[in-house]
């Protein structure tokens, strides 16, 4: 059975995939070694990154949640618990957003939403382990899109 989305669970997959490849490393994965570095805003005296037109962070480690959003996602949290600040927040799109944003529905996010999952294994970014749920869950959060903003 397919569990409904949470932020959580984007977290604990993209994490499972980091940790495991971390394992037997002799180093933090950096910029220097090939991994891809959040671009930060130059604008602003302290570290802020560079968002989208959605409010998502560019640059960095790319997945399918990042390029192909039914959510704006955010690393910043309000919650004062120690899950809810290491894991972000997020704010879903309404049907209208999406609609607008995949004008084929639910084939096209898909499609590339898929496309996208695949090129974020093949870098080893994501286990492929989980591939299967991750695009069941996809399917789940396209659908339960509400129809108007949630604060």
């Amino acid at each position: 059975m397919v569990k409904a989305f949470t932020c959580a669970s984007i977290v604990a997959q993209v994490r499972a995939a980091a940790l495991s490849l971390l394992v037997g490393l002799p180093h933090v994965a950096s910029a220097q070694n090939g991994m891809p570095s959040i671009i930060l805003a130059s604008s602003t005296d302290r570290a802020t990154a560079e968002r989208d037109v959605h409010g998502i962070a560019l640059g960095g480690v790319r997945t399918p949640w990042t390029e192909v959003p039914t959510i704006r996602l955010s690393g910043i949290s309000e919650s004062k618990s120690f899950l809810g600040v290491i894991s972000g927040s997020g704010v879903p799109f309404t049907k209208a957003e999406l609609g607008a944003l995949y004008p084929g529905g639910k084939a096209e996010y898909l499609h590339r939403f898929t496309a996208s999952l695949d090129a974020a294994i093949e870098a080893g970014h994501l286990s492929s382990d989980d591939r299967q749920e991750i695009l069941e869950i996809a399917a789940i959060n396209f659908d339960a899109a509400p129809y108007t903003k949630v604060q």
